[in-house]
């Protein structure tokens, strides 16, 4: 029994190290591209800088525990803690970039006040369990339930709420266009899915901890991968934003009280914090160009269209009349 633990823990952290490196090389993919293609502003390098440094220091314990592991070390101590910390800092970051997109559009500081608060008790229970217990004890609370696994439930809620709190809110608008309508449904669709990965990996997570028939070693392929998915969370939505931006600057427009495609830039650029991208301003500026040029152009009175007879010159008096047909000969001769 002891070697098939044993077999088994290798087996879930070594597929764990495996998807974590394919997400980690994806999240480093994503950010080059992202870097070259768009104009950031410094808020959003310092983010992308951030996220790099934080998903590294989380890849080098994955690997660090894996060979300590591979290699009969006795409970290696220093890994697991700093997993938990990157992965508790990816998790708070992720979080906090969903409330404050929901803040923009719906203003309800209240229920925004309470996911913050589920996103900031969870993260604070995660690293009280290590703190308590130990990275290899478990801190138990009442009957069983420990804050490993009150930390894996709350932060599942967290991602939930989340998630369907953006479609819900999105669900209000009242577009009056098919264009617009379109955009709407792409957002939401796009909130929906990023939201639901988050919380399957947390809620599979939860299940291996809670399910007492399940070993717990495969709570480990779960725990392992959960830093990075949170990254490539914040990755994709950023990706989507400016798509959605950019098809709103080049071919949505919307009639109503507000003015023309006021609704539909205001769904796009509400879920996200700066219109920095090239390909907006580009096209923002050329949509302005063609506008002004139009307009000034009805604004000009017509001009008179040009006769295909040629112009003929009819002297006012004899005296330059005489001056005309004397300047004549002169040139070309009698």
């Amino acid at each position: 029994m002891g070697a098939h633990n044993s077999r088994l823990a290798l087996s879930c952290l070594l597929a764990g190290s495996w998807l974590n490196t394919v997400f980690f090389t994806l999240e480093v993919i994503l950010c080059f591209l992202y870097v070259r293609r768009w104009k950031l502003s410094p808020v959003f390098s310092y983010g992308f800088a951030l996220f790099l440094v934080n998903d590294s220091l989380g890849t080098l314990c994955v690997y660090a525990n894996m060979y300590l592991t591979v290699t009969l070390v006795p409970a290696p101590q220093w890994p697991v803690p700093v997993l938990l910390l990157s992965t508790a800092l990816s998790a708070l970051i992720e979080q906090f970039y969903m409330v404050h997109r929901y803040w923009i559009v719906t203003k309800n500081t209240v229920w925004s006040a309470f996911l913050l608060l589920l996103s900031v008790t969870h993260v604070a229970i995660a690293i009280s369990s290590v703190s308590l217990g130990g990275p290899y004890k478990e801190y138990f609370v009442h009957n069983g339930l420990t804050m490993t696994t009150i930390a894996a439930i709350i932060c599942t809620v967290a991602d939930v709420l989340i998630s369907l709190s953006m479609v819900w809110s999105l669900s209000g608008f009242e577009p009056v266009s098919q264009s617009t309508r379109q955009l709407i449904r792409s957002v939401a669709m796009n909130a929906l899915a990023t939201g639901i990965v988050v919380a399957t990996v947390t809620a599979l997570a939860m299940i291996s901890l809670i399910v007492k028939s399940l070993n717990r070693n495969i709570f480990s392929l779960f725990f392992v991968i959960m830093g990075r998915v949170y990254s490539l969370t914040i990755l994709m939505n950023f990706y989507q934003r400016h798509k959605q931006q950019q098809l709103v600057a080049t071919s949505v427009h919307v009639t109503g009280a507000s003015g023309p495609g006021s609704g539909s830039q205001f769904v796009v650029e509400s879920f996200g914090f700066f219109p920095t991208t090239r390909g907006t301003n580009e096209a923002q500026s050329t949509r302005r160009s063609r506008e002004t040029s139009s307009s000034s152009k009805s604004e000009l009175p017509p001009s008179p269209r040009p006769s295909r007879l040629p112009a003929l010159y009819t002297p006012t008096s004899r005296s330059e009349a005489g001056s005309d047909n004397h300047t004549t000969l002169r040139r070309f001769g009698p």
